[in-house]
């Protein structure tokens, strides 16, 4: 039986998930961890009944997340350059690129939902007229927006280790 969440990294004889054991280390996901992530995502999405949507990836960390789950589901997709100037990230001076979109349904996906600012920053600025629901492949219980799918959640002291993703050599 799989966590809530549907982790597939979960054994459940020896209810270890790398994600959720090791606090105090950094978690190094492989792209094939990444893929299957976002398949388990996206039977999410079928199961959820959301459908006919525009996927909206966030650049950077939340393009190649986009691109599987475009091709999984066969849904167009767009990008935005968007990241909270309040949220936990050490980058504040950075450019934000919204673009405007005329799809009333999309889906935001990014690579992690830290403090969550940055997905509630961009519902709210996609968001009216529109229904959203959003996505990462990993949220931290803590954080003050959770995503509608997700394939990981970190909680209490697991929240310490930083994920390092593939594409961030």
């Amino acid at each position: 039986m799989l966590p809530e969440n549907g982790c597939t990294c979960f054994d459940e004889t020896t209810r270890h998930c790398p994600v959720h054991i090791e606090p105090n280390l950094n978690y190094h996901p492989t792209f094939e961890n990444i893929r299957i992530d976002v398949a388990n995502i996206s039977k999410q999405i079928v199961n959820s009944g959301y459908t006919d949507f525009v996927i909206v990836g966030v650049a950077k960390g939340g393009l190649v997340p986009a691109v599987i789950l475009a091709n999984l589901l066969k849904y167009p997709m767009r990008c935005v350059e968007y990241s909270s100037k309040k949220g936990k990230g050490d980058n504040k001076d950075h450019f934000n690129y919204v673009p405007s979109m005329i799809a009333s349904r999309l889906l935001i996906i990014d690579d992690i939902c830290d403090s969550g600012r940055t997905l509630e920053e961009l519902v709210q600025l996609l968001g009216p007229k529109r229904e959203i629901k959003t996505a990462a492949l990993y949220t931290k219980q803590s954080s003050q927006f959770q995503p509608d799918f997700y394939a990981h959640k970190m909680i209490g002291q697991q929240e310490v280790p930083w994920v390092v993703f593939p594409w961030e050599f």
